[in-house]
């Protein structure tokens, strides 16, 4: 079974209104492929901050993107203590084995960050 037919297997049970199964399913399974005409082409899609909570471990090879990184003024301010997590569209990665650069950081450190937020994100 394909990770496409295993989402939507699971996923239609979980009844969750922000999440686009297809969307999700298409991404997990490198489907999706985002073109900038400026760079080559590369295979990574946006999701929302509610779509990476959804998907499933290994997490650290699954990198997210950013302006400014994990550290920067947009995602802790705008992201975290204002909560735009949630629906902010995040520039994700799967190709790569380490962040390419400093605006990337693994879905594992965006999860921890979410976790810790006072209402647990």
């Amino acid at each position: 079974m394909t990770i496409k037919e295993t989402i939507l297997k699971i996923m239609p049970a979980i009844k969750l209104p922000f999440l686009d199964t297809e969307k999700l399913a298409k991404i997990l399974n490198g489907e999706e492929i985002v073109t900038n005409s400026l760079f080559k082409s590369r295979k990574y899609t946006f999701m929302t901050g509610l779509e990476l909570l959804s998907v499933p471990e290994p997490r650290d090879k699954f990198f997210v993107g950013r302006n400014g990184g994990i550290t920067g003024v947009l995602f802790t301010k705008d992201d975290l203590e204002n909560g735009g997590w949630k629906t902010q569209k995040y520039a994700t990665n799967r190709d790569v084995q380490v962040a390419p650069n400093r605006n990337w950081f693994s879905l594992t450190e965006f999860v921890s960050k979410v976790k810790a937020l006072p209402d647990n994100g």
